[in-house]
């Protein structure tokens, strides 16, 4: 694929039984705001937001992904709606912790969603999506991040290993490929 073609595949809606991926819309900002400096949605990100100017800087720099900007990096990002409200960011990319055949994923979810399922369920429609364009799923999740490595469990875990270079409460996670198999919610 050229680079041309590479933007026009990636970032495309995907659904899931409750669930809509879709590209960001600049009625996004003041939610994606909300989120991402709220202090325990963003408790285990890297780069996390802590104030609204930065949240806001973050939210343009999406605009900029995809136009392309990061090529030839693969670097999709998408907003979560649930009920046909912002709920939530996506991301597919590579990092340094992939291989080529790898894309790590990245999210957050309104903590009034948590414990539903719903990050399961999308990362199960991902997980055929990577499948699709021949790429492996993996997270890097602090092994405190309980409500995280639980949704990854729920997909299932191939393995798991400690990261050499970081400190040892993180892991690298690779979550088992798609197999034409229904996720059950």
């Amino acid at each position: 694929m050229n680079e041309s073609q590479n933007i026009e595949f990636m970032n495309k809606d995907i659904k899931t039984v409750r669930c809509l991926l879709r590209k960001y819309r600049e009625n996004d900002r003041e939610k994606f705001a909300d989120l991402s400096v709220d202090k325990e949605v963003n408790f285990f990100i890297g780069g996390k937001c802590e104030t609204r100017e930065e949240a806001y800087n973050l939210f343009d720099k999406v605009f900029t992904i995809y136009d392309g900007n990061l090529l030839p990096r693969h670097f999709e990002i998408w907003a979560i709606d649930v009920n046909n409200e912002y709920a939530g960011h996506f991301e597919l990319k590579q990092t340094g912790d992939t291989e080529d055949d790898e894309l790590e994923v990245v999210y957050f979810l309104d903590k009034k969603l948590w414990g539903q399922g719903i990050m399961p369920e999308i990362i199960f429609e991902i997980n055929k999506y990577a499948g699709a364009i021949n790429k492996k799923l993996i997270a890097t999740v602090s092994s405190e991040n309980t409500k995280t490595l639980k949704a990854l469990r729920k997909i299932g875990i191939q393995k798991q290993e400690s990261l050499a270079e970081s400190d040892s409460s993180s892991l690298k996670i690779w979550i088992e490929p798609f197999d034409k198999k229904e996720f059950k919610t």
